[in-house]
Order: C-alpha cells, then sequence, then structure tokens
C-alpha cells in the first residue's frame, strides 16, 4: 500500500472514529457510480436506517444527501447529460422528481458546500453529507449523518455539520487537497 493510500485510510479510520464517538446517529461513507448512490463504507452506526442502506446497496443518487454531493462535483455537462439520463422515481412526498428542481437544488449544495436530504429517501431520515476532496481537487467521496426527521433540530444540526466538515477536512487533507472547505462543485 503507498504512502499516500495509508495516510488516507488511517485519516478515514480516524475520521469515522470521531463521528462514532460524537455521535450515535447513522454515519456512511460512499462512493458514486453516476446517478446511483452505491454503499462502500460499512456505517459507524445503524440506528434506525439499516433496512434501507446495506454495505454495497443502491439508491438513487437524486434522494440522498450523499448523491447529492457527488452530483453537485460533476462538471455541468457532465452533470446535465447524468440528470437527462435517471429515471426519477417518487420514494416519498418529498421526493425530487422533477430534473431542473433537481438541477436548482444542486446549484444550493454546490454554494452551501454540503448536502441536506429531509425525507426524499425516508419519511423518517435527516441527513446532512460533506464532501472527501483529492489533491486533484476531485470529489472521490461523501460522508453523512443521518438521523430521525423529528430530531433535526437547529442546534443538533450545526454541531453534527461541524462535526462533518472536521472529520471529512481531515480526510481530504490526507488524500492532499489544500483548497477552500468546505466545497462542492466542478474546479
Amino acid at each position: 500500500m503507498s504512502g499516500k493510500r495509508k495516510s488516507f485510510v488511517k485519516s478515514l479510520a480516524r475520521g469515522l472514529r470521531v463521528l462514532q464517538a460524537f455521535s450515535t446517529e447513522e454515519t456512511h461513507l460512499t462512493l458514486t457510480q453516476l446517478a446511483e448512490r452505491v454503499e462502500l463504507g460499512i456505517p459507524v452506526v445503524q440506528r434506525y436506517t439499516n433496512t434501507l442502506v446495506q454495505l454495497g446497496s443502491k439508491t438513487p443518487a437524486y434522494c440522498t444527501a450523499m448523491g447529492k454531493v457527488l452530483l453537485a462535483s460533476l462538471e455541468d455537462s457532465e452533470l446535465i447529460k447524468t440528470i437527462k439520463s435517471m429515471t426519477f422515481r417518487r420514494v416519498t412526498k418529498f421526493t425530487i422528481t422533477e430534473p431542473t428542481m433537481l438541477w436548482d437544488n444542486l446549484m444550493e449544495v454546490r454554494k452551501r458546500g454540503y448536502s441536506v436530504c429531509d425525507r426524499e429517501l425516508s419519511m423518517d431520515l435527516y441527513s446532512l453529507a460533506v464532501p472527501v476532496i483529492d489533491g486533484e481537487w476531485k470529489v472521490v467521496a461523501a460522508v453523512n449523518i443521518s438521523l430521525i426527521a423529528g430530531e433535526a433540530q437547529e442546534e443538533v444540526l450545526k454541531r453534527m455539520l461541524n462535526c462533518l466538515i472536521s472529520v471529512s477536512e481531515e480526510i481530504s487533507k490526507s488524500l492532499e487537497y489544500r483548497g477552500k472547505y468546505p466545497f462542492v462543485g466542478p474546479y
């Protein structure tokens, strides 16, 4: 294993331990295959979504916080092509199923530097996600925390977001990213 890869794995493990210590909420690391979000990281805590997301499972990227971070990081032309290729289905009454509404939502993700998913995948689920960025300024993964939608109070969300940002920034630094953080968007 190369030195850079070892550093990344150590930062990742340390970051996931920090998230576990910080919160009893469910935490994930994910990579993407364009229109689908593929769960590659074992959740640190499985409190209530273990029937929705399993290791290796696929969920539509357009209705998950991590998927939206990964989509928002695409170049505009690739993002347009990806959105056009999607088959939208309503998972809950809050799921975005219109391409123009998804585009607008993803532009907000770029502005904020993180993604919010409020009951789009499950009526009980509220999620925040931030990017993991490599030394070539590419979003290579996303980290998220999910909680029960009814527990999504402003103070709790601020604490969760600050912890996510800190952990993901450390992981990104291990990949030699030295830019503004959090930052999502074509570079």
